[in-house]
């Protein structure tokens, strides 16, 4: 097996690590959450310590680790094995959020009713184009808090 492709809660299930809305939920990094608009928040990983399989494996991440995974039992790899889920991380977390400012954020970046009803038309436009596997088609910006996305 080269990968695991989960969403985050399946994922710290089965690595039995907090999950994604904890203090010390960053699979990547050793970085602490802070709390900020109702929500953990994290800075960019790119200053704080990478996670490795091998402290994974030994347990050293005690604030991240909820348990003991039988997947380090059995010799796999629990931080390179497991790939971070796009849907939920880009498609439904930073596309939606940038979407967001665009309706309701500070004026700088609020787009106007125009600007927003062609992206909305451009966007609903796609619907013919996906393939029939797709079960959602794409809502109007005008939905946005309905948003979700299934594979």
């Amino acid at each position: 097996m080269r990968a695991f492709i989960c969403d985050a809660p399946a994922r710290a299930f089965l690595k039995q690590i907090k999950g994604h809305t904890g203090y010390f939920s960053c699979e990547r990094c050793v970085i602490k959450g802070f709390w900020k608009n109702n929500r953990v928040t994290m800075h960019s990983c790119e200053l704080y310590e990478k996670r490795t399989d091998e402290l994974f494996s030994a347990q050293t991440y005690v604030n991240h680790q909820m348990g003991i995974t039988p997947l380090v039992q059995h010799g796999i790899p629990c931080i390179s094995s497991f790939v971070l889920d796009y849907m939920h991380c880009v498609c439904l977390g930073v596309v939606k959020r940038i979407l967001w400012f665009f309706k309701q954020g500070p004026t700088v970046c609020k787009l106007s009713h125009i600007q927003l009803d062609e992206l909305s038309k451009k966007i609903v436009s796609y619907s013919g184009n996906l393939p029939s596997e797709f079960a959602r088609q794409p809502r109007s910006s005008a939905e946005l808090e309905r948003w979700k996305a299934r594979v």
